[in-house]
């Protein structure tokens, strides 16, 4: 079965440097555009994951304001 796995885990620091990875969530209505954006090309019958931390740090956690 095919599928799209979404990752917005990486922590790699000059990755989240650039607002990729782990720290896409610090911008929740660019990050909910994405998700919406790759379920609607994906059709219904293609199921679509997204992997994410729960923060960009310890202290700063994320991922209560995307999910």
């Amino acid at each position: 079965m095919q599928h799209i796995d979404l990752n917005f885990g990486c922590p790699v620091r000059k990755v989240t440097a650039r607002g990729g990875g782990s720290a896409l969530p610090l911008r929740p209505r660019l990050f909910r555009r994405l998700v919406a954006a790759a379920v609607a090309a994906a059709g219904p019958q293609v199921p679509v994951t997204v992997k994410l931390r729960m923060g960009l740090t310890p202290e700063l956690l994320t991922h209560t304001q995307v999910c």
